[in-house]
């Protein structure tokens, strides 16, 4: 029996999804009863809805999804190499075959991997189900027609390269996976959630960026990065608006902010009220206690800015007695004349850091690793 199925499985990935049906028919009625009660599907435009209501196995169900939502194989600009295209179909007469085969078998994988996490599921969770699988329909279909463009330059002249039209159809998808990815994340045994660190400042973006590589030497680190630009962004509007943002389309949220040199000492009083009202949990909140520059250990900032010509015939000493005064940027406007703000040195600055960072030799880097800096450092390692 299994040999079958494996035998048949091949068959279904080469032909259209009226054989697989016809041929699976003892492997279909080992497989579980999906029940839809009260649901509702997505018509191919959309937007509008129609009822789904009945009981189907697995591979019942891709059918009729495919049905709904796949389009005819519009002979792309990847037929002449794309194995589901018409031109490996030209001999057949069976008209399932014409359309795109390429979304057909990845809908039905995905039905056939992850409809498990339904059977025994609410009806709320199975309109996710549902509305996920059309959002990922319809992602393999724009992708792989508007990509076909690449590889065809008579379409590609015809979808005007020059007036951006292209930018204009593919830039949209996004919307698509971030609607997939708001409906998926309700089902957790089919969903991975990504993590998304908000900061405070530029400067904080570019360290991580500097962090993660240079040439050809790199970290592996599995989150996003945005910078919210402080300031007058941290108004409660303003927070809880990208908060709701990211934790819509599945983000799991981690923050950081600068504390301005207050004495609260809980390490995430800036933003108490996101922690108190479920936004934001306080282990995925890191604040400088004034400032990204001042974390920076003195020897590596004094570093950096001998390098830039910063400081002239100035000792470490010397910077190191005048600098030792809440901000660092105050200190050095006031004492050395050098504002931080002009001349993106606060991000050159940054920049510089994260490369040393890098290539620190072991002894130094545990003295790196004790600075305030080296504390963020480490709360980037704890994001998941």
């Amino acid at each position: 029996m299994d040999n079958q199925i494996n035998f048949n499985v091949k068959r279904y990935l080469w032909s259209g999804y009226k054989q697989v049906t016809r041929n699976l028919n003892i492997y279909n009625m080992s497989k579980p009863i999906l029940k839809f009660e009260n649901n509702q599907i997505f018509e191919i435009n959309g937007f509008s809805k129609k009822d789904f209501i009945g009981e189907y196995s697995e591979l019942q169900l891709a059918e009729i999804l495919a049905n709904e939502w796949i389009i005819d194989c519009l002979d792309c600009g990847k037929h002449k190499y794309c194995r589901y295209g018409v031109s490996n179909f030209k001999n057949t007469s069976n008209s399932e075959s014409y359309r795109c085969n390429f979304a057909v078998v990845s809908l039905k994988n995905f039905i056939i991997n992850t409809s498990h996490a339904i059977v025994d599921s609410s009806n709320k969770i199975k309109q996710k189900y549902l509305d996920s699988a059309y959002y990922f329909t319809t992602y393999l279909l724009k992708s792989e027609q508007l990509n076909s463009i690449l590889v065809d330059n008579e379409k590609f002249k015809h979808y005007g390269w020059d007036t951006k039209a292209y930018s204009g159809l593919i830039i949209p998808i996004r919307d698509v996976l971030n609607k997939l990815s708001e409906n998926l994340k309700c089902i957790p045994d089919l969903f991975m959630q990504t993590s998304i660190l908000l900061v405070e400042g530029e400067s904080e973006m570019t360290f991580i960026n500097s962090t993660r590589g240079i040439n050809n030497v790199y970290r592996m680190e599995h989150f996003n990065v945005e910078c919210y630009k402080g300031g007058g962004n941290k108004k409660l509007a303003r927070i809880e608006m990208l908060l709701d943002k990211y934790k819509d389309i599945g983000y799991s949220i981690y923050f950081q902010g600068d504390r301005d040199g207050k004495e609260n000492q809980t390490g995430y009083e800036s933003f108490f009220q996101y922690v108190e009202s479920g936004y934001l949990k306080k282990e995925n909140i890191f604040q400088f206690k004034f400032d990204f520059e001042t974390a920076l250990p003195k020897q590596l900032l004094y570093n950096i800015l001998i390098k830039f010509d910063e400081l002239n015939n100035i000792t470490f000493e010397e910077f190191d007695e005048k600098t030792n005064d809440k901000s660092v940027n105050n200190n050095l406007l006031k004492e050395f004349n050098i504002n931080t703000k002009t001349k993106s040195l606060k991000k050159r600055i940054a920049h510089e850091a994260g490369k040393a960072f890098l290539f620190l030799n072991p002894l130094d880097r545990e003295q790196f690793m004790k600075s305030e800096l080296g504390q963020f450092v480490d709360f980037l390692k704890r994001i998941q």
